[in-house]
């Protein structure tokens, strides 16, 4: 929790324009829901690295692990399909929104 709580504080002192007006101070009610995950990946978006690089599962809600360690026998690490094609998943507004807004924040951090 003390780590939820620590990257809550920077993104709320450094970029708080990408937090919901919902999500609140405490890290210990603020559920890991669709407005926080935008909200991190924002905030890593608008900083001064070259690359970013974003899950799709994160973009379509799936909160199953990718890679489980140690589980290479009961869990098809690294394997997991997406749970739509991307004809689907880029006919979705929230997607098509979170993809703009992240190309518009790393426009404005290349400058």
């Amino acid at each position: 929790m003390k780590c939820k709580q620590g990257i809550l504080n920077t993104i709320r002192q450094n970029n708080p324009q990408f937090l919901s007006s919902g999500i609140g101070e405490n890290a210990e009610y603020v559920p890991m829901d669709r407005y926080l995950a935008k909200a991190l990946q924002l905030h890593v978006a608008a900083g001064s690295s070259t690359l970013l690089s974003v899950q799709l599962e994160d973009w379509l809600e799936m909160d199953k692990p990718v890679n489980i360690p140690g589980t290479v026998d009961e869990y098809p690490n690294w394997r997991r399909k997406l749970s739509v094609n991307l004809e689907e998943m880029f006919a979705r507004d929230d997607v098509n929104e979170i993809a703009k807004s992240l190309s518009e924040v790393r426009e404005k951090a290349s400058h």
